[in-house]
């Protein structure tokens, strides 16, 4: 689901995951999140308190990302993220951007 982030927060628009289908265990789905909320998740993410995971393609990921995301494409959630997740006993954001 794209996220659009402007001055008010972070909008969810509704479109899949360029990769696939986020069911995987997904402990919750948020539509959109305020600014203020956003910059709680980046704060958390740059203090390492929380792990941020982009779910999109390689490609998709290079071509932009929010600073401090691993990349983890949802079609190698289950084979990868032992691997590119380094801490999965801390909270984990996961996000997507849609079709690039």
């Amino acid at each position: 689901m794209p996220v659009k982030i402007g001055p008010s927060g972070a909008e969810a628009r509704g479109a899949a995951c360029d990769d696939g289908d986020m069911g995987v265990g997904a402990a919750a789905a948020v539509d959109s999140i305020s600014r203020s909320e956003l910059d709680e998740i980046l704060g958390a993410v740059h203090a390492g308190r929380v792990t941020l995971v982009d779910v999109l393609s390689p490609e998709s990921y290079a071509a932009a990302h929010i600073d401090g995301a691993i990349n983890l494409p949802v079609a190698d959630v289950v084979a990868r993220a032992g691997q590119l997740i380094p801490d999965r006993s801390r909270p984990i954001v996961v996000y997507c951007g849609g079709p690039t």
